[in-house]
């Protein structure tokens, strides 16, 4: 068996796992969105265009980037807690931020998978309000020279 018959077989077998792995995440979206059913069907209709347009036209600047000290027009209503197809939650409001693309396609989707909010204000304090320097705690009251300390054997 020849060198270049040898190298023609392996590069013949990597364009094809590659192949298989490029089409992969394709198919197991295709499935995802058989499951999920149509926007239409989750309540995504002519109504919701309506009250969506109504909200923009309210509330027309990115929340997110203007927590970051940016100015970006919205142009996603994004429901902060996800429904899961409860339509009281769905058509709430208090519900509803406004949103660039760009944030709802990475920070909301990164947010929805992790339970965590990644970036700082303009501050450089982190977003994220369970973080460990937004927390308040007492052990930072404890390790203060400031802090008055109770008296022993109390």
């Amino acid at each position: 068996m020849s060198v270049s018959y040898f190298l023609n077989l392996v590069w013949r077998w990597l364009n094809w796992v590659f192949l298989c792995l490029m089409n992969l995440p394709a198919e197991s979206r295709r499935r995802f969105d058989e499951q999920r059913g149509s926007s239409s069907s989750r309540g995504y209709n002519y109504r919701w265009q309506k009250a969506r347009d109504s909200y923009l036209r309210s509330h027309p600047l990115c929340v997110r980037c203007n927590e970051q000290g940016r100015i970006e027009a919205a142009s996603v209503v994004d429901h902060i807690q996800p429904h899961k197809g409860d339509q009281s939650l769905f058509w709430d409001q208090a519900n509803w931020q406004a949103l660039c693309k760009t944030c709802h396609d990475s920070y909301k989707k990164r947010l929805e998978l992790s339970g965590q909010v990644r970036g700082c204000t303009t501050d450089g304090l982190p977003i994220d309000p369970k973080h460990h320097w937004n927390r308040k705690t007492t052990h930072s009251m404890a390790c203060s020279p400031t802090a008055t300390r109770p008296a022993e054997g109390a």
